[in-house]
């Protein structure tokens, strides 16, 4: 979810993955690899093979990816690959949880958007990689994205 991603992107490892607008590409994957030699760094693999590298400071990037980890794999479909050992982040359920109600907060701020008409806006909110949805939102972004194609192709109708 985009809008949630982005209330945590002071962790520079969630800040890659937010844009805005967000990439129309999914995510497939995210690497976190902590060489010996040179610096950490993430690899993005999107679906259809492009991929995107960043590279962090060694003295907080344990810290960020075993952080990011829990934020990704909460509300999204994003598979993480982590190449090296780490101590896991602290409170892993009680961050778990608070991501979760973070992401209903968002989908409860979204809910205008749709309901005036501002459907790609609405989509922009959740980007492309979400997970566990409530039905009613699956629902509202399903509509969105079939009104947002009729207007950008007219002749569809």
């Amino acid at each position: 979810m985009n809008l949630t991603l982005d209330r945590y992107a002071d962790n520079p490892i969630i800040d890659e993955l937010v844009s805005w607008p967000p990439k129309p590409q999914k995510i497939k994957s995210l690497r976190g690899c902590f060489p010996m030699i040179r610096k950490p760094f993430i690899e993005i693999e999107y679906i259809g093979g492009e991929s995107k590298h960043q590279q962090f400071q060694k003295s907080s990037f344990v810290q960020f990816w075993s952080e990011a980890i829990v934020i990704i794999k909460a509300i999204t479909d994003i598979e993480v690959i982590s190449e090296f050992k780490f101590q896991p982040a602290q409170n892993q359920e009680k961050l778990r949880q608070e991501v979760l109600d973070c992401r209903d907060e968002c989908i409860e701020e979204s809910v205008p958007m749709f309901a005036a008409g501002m459907f790609q806006l609405y989509l922009d909110q959740f980007g492309v990689n979400y997970k566990d949805l409530p039905v009613a939102t699956q629902n509202n972004i399903a509509a969105a994205r079939s009104r947002t194609m009729a207007e950008t192709n007219p002749e569809l109708n």
